[in-house]
């Protein structure tokens, strides 16, 4: 005479079926003399450990696996989430940190003297021309290893402006804005200083960036 499955029978077996296909350890009260089920495709011993469930069990076990998939690519997709969100914290900060370096080497050399060619035989000099301010506040951020020219700044970094640093360049002259406030050795007479919020006209400038800036 066989014994009807109860309610709880089901759920123990459920339970020993969800376990066994996560491969957590059988509890204390499974059978020590049933034999282990062999690993089928997807989770380990799935579908054998369904099939040898009586009554309602495998249903209830195929819900339990289901929901456990699913719970798992929730937690795949949260996870590539959280890493996108911190590659762009970290690449923001990293953005912050070369950009208070450049303003940092711009005020070391705002107001020293204009000096044509200075700042190009090295980067330190008593005076400094367009090119070579450029150049030099570059250079304190790590973006630059040697000066270079107005002509040979309009090759520099990407094109286009920036969005927080732009370079313009001609064969005759070079400045640059850093987040919105431009360093132009044609702004040091009026000011004393090479940094100024005024504006002025691109017109005949080639127009670069450093990368990623």
């Amino acid at each position: 005479m066989s014994v009807p499955t109860t309610p709880a029978r089901g759920l123990r077996a459920a339970t020993l079926v969800a376990a066994t296909a996560l491969g957590l350890p059988a509890a204390a009260h499974a059978q020590p003399h049933r034999p282990a089920a062999p690993a089928l495709g997807g989770l380990p011993g799935q579908e054998a450990l369904l099939a040898l469930t009586p009554g309602p069990a495998p249903s209830l076990a195929a819900r339990l696996v289901d929901e456990l998939r699913t719970a798992g690519k929730l937690q795949v997709h949260q996870l590539e989430r959280h890493r996108a969100a911190v590659a762009r914290t970290a690449a923001r900060h990293h953005d912050a940190v070369l950009v208070r370096r450049m303003v940092k080497a711009g005020n070391r050399i705002a107001t020293l003297p204009y000096v044509w060619g200075g700042g190009h035989g090295s980067f330190q000099a008593s005076g400094y021309d367009c090119s070579g301010s450029v150049s030099y506040v570059l250079h304190g951020a790590g973006l630059l290893d040697r000066p270079l020219a107005s002509g040979d700044l309009m090759g520099y970094g990407e094109p286009g402006p920036g969005r927080h640093v732009t370079i313009y360049a001609n064969g005759g002259h070079a400045y640059m804005t850093i987040d919105g406030r431009r360093f132009d050795t044609s702004a040091h007479g009026p000011g004393g200083s090479r940094w100024t919020h005024a504006s002025r006209s691109s017109a005949g400038y080639t127009v670069r960036h450093p990368a990623g800036l």
